[in-house]
């Protein structure tokens, strides 16, 4: 009765022209609140995924009135992956990037956030990695991204294209050094495809394994299989979004149907 709930289709990525719907930049205001300081939309679809205030799983620690988000000197780059579902069970994956600008002074950090429906993980990883090196704190004060800035245009001829076949490569052009019109190639991997269903293409085991006992994680995918309500905490962003898109993979050649939030913001618990 319970498995009757769970699909066999795999929950294939469902994409048009673009590989992304929209990128993003939050950053913390003078009262402590996460906020998109500056976006580039490339989809119709961008406008009504931003609604849903994306901004609190990029800081999901923040708290209205009591802010969970503390100035810090030093920080190490935190990647991790939150989840949006629509009515119709398609996921967006909301590729999150956390880092620090170089201070002498404590500061709040900063995240650039790529949302997508392909589970490209490793792919995304790069691209938001790359963007930080572009953008500047000039670019991410305008509300909408200049097309004329580096970053803008990089994020166009990466994400403005047709979905490539697994395990291609994709060269791209970005500036280097300082000189005006010095360029050089940064190179992209297509995931190849896997034996795991599209949506699991780029999912690692390791996060979820590492940490949890043999007998732990066979009582986790019992749970799963009987479509229970599991929670799995972490004080790590990065670790927890890994594990939770891990024990979902387990499930395959079924998936998980129901409620699925890798990160939960503070803001949505009772």
């Amino acid at each position: 009765q319970h498995l009757a709930h769970i699909s066999h289709r795999g929950m294939s990525p469902k994409v048009d022209d673009g590989l992304a719907v929209c990128f993003f930049a939050v950053r913390i205001t003078s009262n402590g609140a996460p906020e998109i300081c500056s976006r580039l939309d490339l989809k119709d679809s961008a406008v009504e995924l931003v609604r849903s205030r994306v901004e609190s799983f990029c800081f999901p620690e923040y708290v209205e009135a009591k802010t969970g988000v503390e100035k810090v000197t030093r920080l190490e780059t935190e990647v991790y992956t939150f989840a949006l579902t629509a009515d119709d069970g398609t996921r967006t994956q909301g590729f999150c990037r956390r880092f620090l600008r170089k201070t002498v002074e404590p500061a709040y950090p900063e995240v650039l956030c790529i949302l997508s429906e392909l589970p490209w993980f490793s792919f995304f990883s790069k691209a938001l990695s790359v963007l930080q090196d572009l953008l500047t704190p000039e670019d991410v004060a305008q509300p909408l991204l200049s097309y004329t800035c580096p970053a803008a245009s990089f994020v166009r001829d990466l994400l403005l294209r047709h979905t490539p076949p697994p395990g291609s490569h994709l060269p791209i052009k970005v500036p280097a050094g300082s000189k005006v019109g010095d360029y050089e190639n940064v190179w992209f991997a297509v995931p190849e495809a896997g034996g795991y269903g599209d949506s699991n293409v780029d999912v690692y085991f390791a996060p979820l394994l590492w940490r949890l006992p043999v007998g732990t994680t066979l009582a986790l995918l019992a749970s799963l299989l009987h479509e229970r309500r599991v929670v799995i905490t972490c004080r790590d962003l990065s670790s927890l979004s890994a594990a939770v898109y891990a024990a979902a993979a387990m499930l395959y050649p079924l998936s998980w149907q129901h409620i699925f939030l890798p990160i939960m913001p503070y803001s949505m618990i009772d």
